[in-house]
């Protein structure tokens, strides 16, 4: 819920009727709460400031096989489900498939076990659950370790340490989004593992554009809310 409050465009959408009630007692400091607001919705809608937002996040090169050569284990982390959908049920969300999907591409390249991770932060089927049965029944990749229990990044690695380490595996091929892999390495690092990462692209790199695809739009304000959530959370971890 914090979150949510504290991300655009909630919070500058708050910050502007902010703006337009006090615009009767201070009026040129309500224009400008108001234009701010404004303005910065307007710039965080640009593909061009999202793009840099996100740029600001990367700290791995694509994999290398080379690298990643003597790791033990490929651990994928989840990025939540879609619930009650009619097609599937409880399924994983895009986010989610687009890691399993590189996870099973990995899998079949190196040959090495895979472990699941998410639980359910809402009480509903464990992400991990939804992600072994999608790997098994549409990528035709058997899941070796499922780790349900987590709530955050965090939970992801401390919980899929704790059992790979119980199988005295402590290197592993890590894969998550490129704007999520800065935060995952420090929680990896924590944990005691060793991880090589395995980041899966968000957007489209040195892709030319046409004309209107620079316009903003929704998806680069959604593009940018995901960077800023990242940055926050990287800023929480370093504090903490």
């Amino acid at each position: 819920m914090i979150t949510q409050l504290v991300l655009p465009p909630f919070c500058l959408l708050l910050l502007a009727l902010v703006g337009l009630t006090l615009n009767k007692r201070w009026p040129r400091f309500s224009r400008a709460v108001l234009w701010s607001s404004l303005m910065s919705i307007f710039l965080l809608s640009t593909p061009a400031v999202s793009g840099l937002l996100l740029k600001s996040l990367y700290v791995a090169a694509p994999f290398d096989p080379a690298v990643g050569k003597s790791a033990q284990a490929i651990v994928v982390l989840g990025g939540r489900l879609r619930q009650k959908t009619p097609e599937y049920g409880d399924t994983p969300s895009s986010f989610t498939l687009d890691r399993i999907r590189y996870g099973a591409v990995l899998a079949r390249q190196t040959g090495l076990p895979v472990l699941v991770s998410g639980g359910a932060l809402f009480g509903e089927l464990p992400e991990a659950t939804a992600m072994a049965r999608t790997l098994k029944d549409e990528f035709g990749v058997s899941v070796r370790w499922q780790e349900n229990r987590s709530l955050d990044t965090e939970d992801n690695l401390m919980f899929s340490a704790a059992m790979l380490k119980s199988e005295h595996i402590n290197k592993v091929i890590l894969v998550t989004h490129d704007f999520h892999m800065l935060r995952a390495l420090a929680h990896c690092a924590a944990s005691g593992l060793i991880c090589v990462p395995a980041p899966v692209s968000l957007i489209e790199r040195g892709t030319s554009y046409v004309w209107f695809e620079i316009l903003p739009s929704a998806r680069s304000l959604w593009v940018s809310s995901m960077a800023i959530h990242e940055i926050l959370g990287y800023v929480a971890l370093a504090l903490k």
